[in-house]
């Protein structure tokens, strides 16, 4: 009897591992991360996960006078209620679409790093990660002065 309640401990402490429940989570947070910036839009989501990212918030089914809406106004705080009321949500960190956001607006490597509280060695790999990767200060709807042939 001992051997299976030792056999059961070490294959439930194997599924347990820190990788398996890294890697689902991250697939629920990107998952999770899609649809806040379907519903609320990028910039919303950028500031929701500043205000509360990596904390369960609790989305009450009224939106006047909650944390979210004194956070993020009452928009933010109404589209989420109306889709999550009753609810915790656990809000993403969102590096990645942070850092594309803070590199747009012309923060360099170390202040986007203190923003995210990782290294800038970290902040370099998040945008070598990135299929097209942000430059500093670009914006979508400028136009090149000279253009790179």
């Amino acid at each position: 009897m001992s051997t299976t309640r030792s056999t059961f401990f070490r294959s439930s402490m194997m599924a347990a591992s820190p990788g398996t429940r890294c890697r689902r989570s991250r697939i629920r947070f990107s998952a999770l991360s899609a649809e806040l910036n379907k519903l609320l839009g990028m910039d919303d989501f950028v500031r929701l996960a500043e205000a509360f990212g990596g904390t369960r918030l609790f989305v009450p089914a009224k939106e006047v006078d909650t944390k979210v809406e004194r956070a993020l106004g009452r928009d933010v705080a109404r589209k989420l209620s109306r889709r999550y009321a009753g609810t915790y949500l656990r809000v993403p960190l969102a590096r990645e679409e942070r850092a594309r956001q803070y590199r747009a607006r012309g923060r360099s490597n170390a202040e986007i790093a203190r923003a995210l509280g990782i290294t800038e060695t970290g902040v370099d790999k998040i945008f070598r990660r990135m299929p097209e990767t942000p430059r500093k200060g670009t914006d979508p709807r400028q136009g090149q002065l000279f253009p790179l042939d």
